[in-house]
């Protein structure tokens, strides 16, 4: 399975984020030199039609833009633009990976960071009939209590 995005894909991608940057800059233009030219009405006609043909461009490159990207990004099929399910997969599995690889590294920084907090405290025991019981280790005295209780069995102190 592919770990990165194809170089296709990827200028794709890129060619999509700047046709939409183009696209901004076109359509914010509009603005701008209706700002600079309030109250001006010379030449009135040719400016409307000159500020429409940009901000219509630059919609029109905006949504392009944004289309190129997101195949990029997704790949043909991932993007809804082939139906096809196992090419979905192939196409996705890069940001799938990536996605799972970021959750994982989320889930180590959070437990590290109550482990560190707290401290130890919770001990799975796992019996002979694969039941798993979970008890919590009192950071006090250490003794294992049952998950549901609030406060420690042997000290009493705050779980």
């Amino acid at each position: 399975m592919p770990r990165t995005i194809s170089e296709p894909r990827r200028f794709a991608f890129y060619l999509g984020r700047g046709l939409g940057l183009v696209g901004f800059l076109l359509f914010a233009s509009v603005f701008v030199t209706g700002c600079m030219n309030f109250g001006n009405f010379d030449h009135f006609e040719a400016d409307v039609k000159s500020s429409m043909f940009r901000a219509l461009t630059g919609v029109g490159l905006i949504v392009v833009g944004g289309i190129l990207s997101q195949v990029g990004r997704l790949g043909a099929a991932g993007s809804g633009l082939l139906l096809d399910p196992q090419r979905v997969r192939r196409d996705l599995e890069p940001l799938m990976r990536q996605g799972a690889d970021m959750l994982e590294d989320l889930a180590g920084d959070v437990a590290s960071d109550v482990a560190s907090d707290v401290g130890p405290r919770a001990e799975t025991k796992t019996t002979t009939n694969v039941t798993t019981k979970i008890m919590v280790r009192c950071g006090h005295c250490s003794a294992l209590n049952p998950e549901a209780a609030t406060a420690c069995n042997e000290c009493g102190a705050p779980l």
